[in-house]
């Protein structure tokens, strides 16, 4: 047993870990722009509490019961018993809910859209902020900013 740790790198992956020497929380990059990141329980199985990809898919479990999932196509939040709380899908006009979820005593996740979400991990000695959110190399079309090359041809820029 000692003190929780925090262990990153300038880019901002590494670990997280709890004083009993389990791991709280895990960033792993997927390219240079966007990460994965994973979130446990400090239990004797290390039960996973959220995960959430460099797509922005994964899913959040709750202490009071109710679950958060995103997929590429949109998300669920449901209540601990499984009722739906609320469902929608990406870019169709339905606004997502403002969401926060209480993980566990040390982490809380925090969302309000694919372009902001964060998980706390709150320690007695540190803390640190995640930001879970979706990260695109480019924002919007290519089009925007191409020009047309000698042949006609569309050149990104």
């Amino acid at each position: 047993m000692g003190a929780p740790r925090l262990v990153f790198d300038e880019q901002g992956r590494g670990m997280a870990y709890y004083a009993s020497g389990r791991v709280a929380a895990c960033c792993t990059a997927k390219t240079s722009y966007s990460s994965c990141f994973y979130f446990y329980r400090d239990d004797k199985k290390n039960t996973p509490l959220c995960t959430i990809d460099d797509k922005m898919c994964g899913f959040a479990d709750a202490k009071d019961g109710s679950r958060f999932v995103l997929s590429k196509k949109g998300g669920i939040w449901s209540d601990g018993d499984g009722t739906i709380r609320r469902e929608w899908t990406w870019g169709e006009g339905s606004k997502p809910p403002l969401v926060t979820l209480k993980l566990s005593n040390e982490l809380t996740l925090e969302f309000a859209d694919r372009e902001t979400c964060e998980v706390r991990l709150r320690f007695a000695n540190c803390s640190r902020d995640f930001d879970v959110s979706l990260k695109v190399k480019r924002k919007g079309s290519y089009l925007d900013t191409a020009t047309r090359g000698l042949k006609g041809a569309l050149d990104p820029q």
